[in-house]
């Protein structure tokens, strides 16, 4: 089982077949995670934070990746805000105390509209990086959930700096394969054991409205 960082390497050289590669297993291992930042995004990545809003603009978390929402909780209701073009929002930027509508993300920044009277708070949902896998951070949500694609990742990247080409299209096709069913999986698993309900269904399972 690939469970830690230092298994993980070991798999690397061995799958590699090389034993004077230790020094440049974490590298191969480093750019598999860049990779894995830039193209997975699945439940276990998911993170929650509250933040302030009575600035302009406020900082998103260091492990930011991408938003999935933000909401605001006013009266013990729960609202979400809905996201705007930086250029919108300069448009619309006020000060009320009926508390935020729109947000929008301009770099490692984030802003919301209307600014809440005397200050607020909003939830912030969105993917996190998980820790970089180090000897001090033996496993993190990529390993514990998709030890796979961290090898078939870490072996692709392997491929440029060994020249070995003639392997590149099978560790590309291993890991394109790979993170395909990671999402397939992770979707089903977030819509839950029914069937899908199309838009075109749910006349038929919601009740009935007024008269």
């Amino acid at each position: 089982a690939i469970a830690t960082y230092g298994a993980l390497r070991a798999a690397v050289a061995d799958w590699l077949q090389r034993t004077d590669l230790e020094p440049v297993i974490p590298v191969f291992v480093g750019l598999c995670e860049a990779t894995l930042a830039r193209r997975l995004r699945i439940q276990p990545m998911v993170a929650r934070v509250t933040a302030s809003v009575g600035g302009a603009w406020e900082d998103l978390p260091a492990d930011f990746l991408e938003v999935l929402a933000v909401t605001c909780a006013q009266g013990g209701v729960e609202r979400p805000l809905t996201y705007v073009p930086p250029a919108l929002l300069r448009e619309r930027r006020t000060v009320s105390d009926g508390g935020p509508e729109i947000f929008t993300i301009l770099g490692r920044q984030f802003a919301v509209s209307p600014l809440p009277a005397g200050g607020g708070v909003v939830e912030l949902a969105y993917y996190a990086r998980p820790p970089a896998l180090s000897d001090a951070n033996p496993s993190n949500v990529w390993l514990a959930h998709c030890p796979d694609l961290c090898l078939y990742g870490a072996l692709l990247a392997s491929a440029p700096y060994l020249m070995d080409d003639a392997r590149t299209a099978l560790w590309q096709g291993l890991f394109q394969q790979g993170l395909d069913e990671v999402e397939q999986a992770d979707r089903a698993a977030a819509r839950g054991p029914g069937p899908a309900i199309l838009r075109t269904d749910l006349a038929a399972v919601l009740p009935a409205g007024p008269p």
